[in-house]
């Protein structure tokens, strides 16, 4: 008797109160975790003390790394090729790279660098983590880029020199939270 009685009262309840699909849908898209499909393409910028959020869009040449206040900065797989949007006293900082001659240049400055091939960066059992080159200006100061892959083998960051009075630009897979 008293089974019956919970069934009944299962019916009658359930009876009066229908759940579509869509409701349903909407229910479960609300308790569950958010996915976040971005997480791979954020990276940061940090150059002359600023941070720059940015995301990255493969191009046929390379990666273009860029945000809606206009930053944009190309990498070919090596080097970082371009800044646009980012200044050093009003003039934008730029890079010419002539092999194995780089040039980085601001508004009234530049500095050429000779720079040896990319080498592998590997730890002590022999894994490889990365990729250093170092350069050189007439004046003998030393400079080392440094490109720093993930476990997985994927870029994880990059870091090189962005102008000419020695300031580093390190773009930088943000972590994933």
């Amino acid at each position: 008797m008293m089974r019956f009685m919970f069934l009944a009262l299962a019916m009658v309840s359930t009876s009066s109160c229908t759940i579509q699909s869509s409701q349903f849908e909407t229910i479960a898209r609300l308790l569950s975790p958010k996915v976040d499909t971005m997480v791979d393409y954020r990276w940061q910028l940090d150059v002359l003390g600023v941070s720059y959020p940015l995301y990255a869009v493969a191009l046929e040449s390379g990666i273009l790394f860029t945000n809606s206040s206009g930053i944009v900065v190309k990498f070919d797989g090596w080097v970082l090729r371009e800044f646009v949007g980012i200044a050093v006293e009003g003039a934008e900082i730029g890079l010419q790279d002539y092999g194995s001659a780089r040039v980085v240049k601001s508004r009234y400055d530049s500095k050429e660098l000779q720079c040896d091939v990319w080498r592998q960066a590997v730890d002590g059992t022999g894994l490889l983590r990365g990729y250093t080159q170092h350069c050189s200006s007439a004046l003998g100061e030393a400079y080392v880029s440094a490109i720093t892959l993930s476990e997985t083998g994927a870029i994880a960051s990059i870091e090189q020199i962005a102008t000419p009075d020695g300031d580093m630009a390190r773009l930088s897979l943000m972590s994933k939270r």
